[in-house]
């Protein structure tokens, strides 16, 4: 006697699919005896619908459930409607079986009394020539697989019979089986509760069959189907980390439980370790908080493996022949590899990359001609000084020391006895020092030679990011280094702005390409960090980029972009500048801002200009310059050579760049804002002056914006490849022109600047030894590095000194502190106690200035003036005051009071201890992230490029 079918239709929403659903349940060769239907969508209105559809009839039942019911709990909810006896056959309102589905389905279950699920062949609905899944297993660790995923059907599975489970498309199952399982596991809800009911069935002494005759397709897998969207690869990975560690419980023997729930974490944390390792840090996450998700259901784990041993008749090694073999699994994982990688190459291989050369070598040789024509006069220099510049420390150990906090001496312990948070960009200055470590000086002198070199390639770089053309990258290249903001920056001494202007572009391309992979993501989280060290005023404009960027290539995932990018792309900034950013109150006194975003390094003053300047590339009012002993107006000039660069910039909003369109008017936006309001930030002092922020860094952003635009309107002009011997159309010309007549202004602009450093009145100096002290001193210090040496300065008239003390081996770069510069000076406490110690040294008294300066542990005096004024003999004619050394303009003095206290370094406090470790492990965490390991897809050359990917697989794959 045939045993009943009962059919049971989950319908979660309504449409045109569950509707396609319905028709093809009573087209069926075989019609179920009865019809039971789970309705999900939450609509009264849709019992009419079923009704209307299938009948009104007895054999006919609607059963209302919970919206957020998974499929397991509506499968068991629809099991209780139904007889003891029969069998169940579940569809989804996504499914359409064909007509002859339940035919063969029943048909392979009545000859084979052994047989208890069956399950058909699932074919995608928008490609129905394709398999999506038949047949499921497990690995030997247990984690579910598809026997067949995702393959072209030519019959290559029509021999497949028993199986380990099969999906919940169009499963057929005895009740009187399914009853004595325990029914379906709604912990295991969305993907491997069809799994674990083919795995108890088994484990009962049961049979599992694919059925390749009954064909039923299929539009999205469970998962997809409960939320209703394609669900993301870190969400699908959560959810079968967490199923799979939940059937690992419920699996496993009794004495291995609790060994298994002990190492769930640990072993978590190893494998989002090699997640992270392979820049995969959504996964990472997704696996600690699967663990996390299946430990808290452990008490269900339990009640399941009660179940599970009532059930089993048979041992797992009955089973093992239907699992997956380790090799297979392997091959399986490469295909999957081989497969993304194919699908990102064809992706990449559609852009066009602009071929380097040979206008890579120009742009090289060029550049390298640049650099030597500015920095010609620092030959044979060891060391800068003057501007913002000052030599490095002479050794590695110290010049690394102080990277993140300074010790009291180094800030003449104007705070007490307490560390003072360093600037961040003092690290950027121990890295480029440790490039020459034997003479940390030596690397910035290297530094101004190589700049316009380095900035230019970066730039090139960052433009083959979004341009396709080779003119096109080689103007942004060269207008990017070809401008007044950055040949000032040279000139004036400002490192800080000129590491800047090489970091600025590759944060560019990071913000571009961050969506892309998360290796780039990580790698923005460096730019950003770089660049708001060197310049903190940009912090705003940083944080407006990445949120445009966020809004313009993140909606798509906006899960992604919020808490994947941009974390990755802010953290490393952030935690950078912690110590910084929480320096106590009474360390920074200058007012307002300038505590936060005061410019790193040496201060120095802005000079001023009109706003308007600013969007012209200028970050000062040009005035009058002399070339070739000729001296002429430069501001009007000036203003006509920009209009090029601006006009063609503008021009890029009649192409369809709307990404660039979106960052031109980003850039000039934020960088204006940001220009002018520098000018009213206060950020310590020059002397007893206050000086404001460098507007600099600011119109650098602008001059970023320019550049792109104008190179993106050349890369629309010149769409076509050039080929050796053809015709020059219109628009290549026209795109030639306006390139050469860009960079020709841009290099007329900055040409009255170029030899501001050959002059006699150049701000950098060239010093042939790194320190700013004389050599015994120097000498000295290694010793005692806390040795003070007080400097008195002769003025315009014999009875004024301008006095400073330095500490061990004088002033070097970075010990430097913009929050030092912000302490209070003139008429306090301190410095009238040093006024008066000065006068006591340099005019004939019988006070003994000796105890002063043991205070304040001076070894030596350095009279800077004539030798012969009064001031210098009267140091000269006391006993304690021994002469050491002697020039024209200057006179060494020791002072006998035997060897001074070298004090002890001040350890870190338990809070900056931690800050330290929390910048170290983030920092380590993201270089493992940035590090580009992975395999990059190419793009398309411009020139020309051999066949795609796919192309020659199929050229090789010929029989001859």
């Amino acid at each position: 006697m045939r045993r009943r079918v009962h059919a049971v239709v989950i319908a979660r929403r309504r449409g045109d699919r569950l509707i396609q659903t319905l028709e093809a349940l009573r087209a069926q060769r075989l019609s179920p005896d009865t019809t039971v239907v789970v309705d999900l969508t939450g609509d009264a209105s849709s019992e009419e619908m079923f009704r209307e559809q299938l009948g009104r009839d007895s054999t006919v039942t609607i059963v209302p459930g919970r919206l957020a019911m998974g499929w397991s709990e509506a499968l068991n909810v629809a099991r209780m409607t139904l007889p003891e006896d029969g069998w169940m056959w579940v569809l989804r309102d996504d499914t359409t079986p064909q007509d002859d589905a339940l035919m063969h389905l029943h048909s392979a279950v009545d000859g084979a009394p052994s047989v208890v699920v069956a399950g058909p062949k699932q074919r995608m609905t928008d490609h129905p020539g394709w398999l999506r899944e038949f047949g499921e297993t497990i690995t030997v660790w247990g984690e579910r697989q598809a026997i067949v995923d995702r393959e072209l059907d030519q019959g290559q599975y029509d021999r497949m019979s028993d199986v380990m489970a099969v999906g919940d498309a169009g499963m057929l199952i005895q009740l009187g089986v399914f009853d004595a399982l325990g029914g379906a596991d709604p912990a295991l809800d969305p993907l491997d509760a069809p799994l674990d009911l083919g795995i108890r069935a088994r484990l009962a002494g049961h049979r599992v069959m694919a059925v390749p005759q009954a064909v039923i397709f299929v539009e999205r897998g469970p998962a997809d189907w409960r939320a209703g969207k394609d669900l993301g690869s870190a969400t699908m990975f959560r959810l079968d980390r967490a199923t799979w560690l939940y059937r690992r419980f419920a699996y496993s023997p009794w004495w291995a439980l609790i060994p298994l729930v002990v190492v769930a974490l640990p072993g978590a944390l190893v494998r989002s370790a090699w997640q992270f390792a392979t820049k995969r840090p959504d996964l990472a996450v997704s696996e600690i908080v699967a663990t996390l998700y299946a430990l808290w259901r452990l008490p269900q784990a339990i009640v399941a493996k009660m179940r599970l041993g009532q059930s089993k008749s048979v041992s797992w090694a009955a089973i093992a022949p239907l699992r997956m073999s380790p090799g297979d699994h392997r091959r399986r994982r490469q295909l999957r590899a081989e497969a993304r990688f194919a699908s990102a190459e064809e992706s990449a291989r559609a852009l066009t990359r602009p071929a380097f050369w040979p206008a890579g070598a120009w742009l090289i040789v060029g550049l390298a001609a640049l650099g030597a024509l500015i920095s010609g006069p620092l030959v044979g220099a060891r060391a800068l000084v003057g501007g913002g510049l000052l030599p490095l420390a002479t050794s590695i150990e110290s010049l690394w020391a102080e990277v993140r906090w300074l010790q009291p001496y180094t800030v003449g312990e104007v705070w007490g006895q307490q560390l003072v948070p360093a600037d961040p960009a003092n690290l950027v200055l121990a890295l480029i020092g440790s490039l020459t470590w034997w003479s940390p000086s030596l690397a910035l002198v290297g530094l101004w030679f190589a700049a316009p070199l380095i900035s230019g390639l970066i730039a090139w770089w960052a433009g083959s990011q979004f341009l396709q053309r080779q003119l096109a990258t080689t103007v942004f290249a060269v207008v990017w280094v070809l401008q007044p903001t950055f040949i000032l920056a040279l000139t004036e001494g400002r490192w800080q702005a000129v590491v800047l202007h090489m970091a600025l572009p590759w944060l560019f391309a990071t913000m571009l390409t961050a969506h892309t992979s998360w290796q780039r993501a990580a790698a923005g989280g460096f730019a950003t960090a770089l660049v708001t060290a060197l310049a903190p005023v940009l912090w705003p404009a940083v944080l407006v980029g990445w949120l445009v960027v966020i809004l313009a290539k993140g909606w798509k995932q906006p899960g992604r972009a919020l808490l994947g990018t941009l974390p990755l792309a802010l953290v490393p900034a952030l935690v950078w500048w912690i110590p910084r950013w929480a320096a106590p109150g009474e360390i920074g006194l200058v007012e307002g801002l300038g505590r936060f975003l005061a410019d790193p390094g040496v201060a120095q003053a802005a000079g001023e200009a009109n706003w308007w300047w600013y969007l012209l590339g200028w970050p000062v009012t040009p005035t009058t310059a002399e070339l070739g002993g000729v001296s002429f107006e430069l501001s009007t000039i000036a203003l006509w050579l920009a209009i090029p660069l601006v006009a063609l910039a503008l021009a890029v909003f009649s192409t369809r760049r709307g990404d660039i369109q979106v960052a031109l008017g980003a850039f000039i936006f934020a960088g204006l804002v940001t220009a002018v309001s520098a000018e009213g930030i206060s950020q310590g002092y020059l002397g007893t002056q206050l000086v404001s922020i460098w507007p600099g860094s600011a119109v650098f952003v602008i001059v970023l914006g320019l550049a792109a635009a104008a190179a993106s309107t050349v890369d629309e002009l010149q769409p076509e490849s050039f080929a050796w011997g053809a015709g020059v159309g219109a628009r290549r010309a026209s795109a030639g022109v306006l390139s050469v007549a860009v960079v020709v202004t841009a290099l007329a602009a900055i040409t009255p600047l170029a030899g501001g450093i050959w002059g006699d009145q150049s701000v950098v100096q060239a010093r042939a030894e790194a320190r700013t002290v004389p050599a015994i001193v120097a000498a000295e210090a290694r010793s005692h590095p806390a040795q003070g040496t007080l400097i008195i300065t002769q003025g315009a008239t014999p009875e004024v000194f301008e006095t400073s003390i330095v500490r061990g081996v004088g002033n070097t770069l970075e010990r430097q502190s913009s929050l030092y510069r912000q302490r209070p000076v003139g008429t306090d406490n301190l410095a009238a106690q040093r006024a008066a110690l000065v006068a006591t040294i340099v005019q004939p008294t019988s006070a003994d200035p000796r105890a002063s300066l043991r205070d304040l542990g001076i070894r030596f005096i350095l009279f800077r003036g004539d030798p012969d004024s009064d001031a210098a003999l009267t140091i000269g004619q006391r006993s304690y005051f021994i002469q050491s050394g002697a020039t024209d303009e200057s006179v060494l003095f020791q002072v006998d009071l035997g060897d001074p206290e070298v004090p002890e370094e001040i350890p870190p406090t338990p809070s900056q201890a931690r800050a330290d470790g929390l910048w170290l492990v983030t920092w380590l965490l993201w270089g493992v992230l940035a590090l580009p390991t992975e395999r990059t897809p190419r793009r398309r050359s411009e020139e020309g490029d051999d066949a795609s990917s796919l192309q020659r697989v199929l050229d090789e794959d010929t029989d001859d």
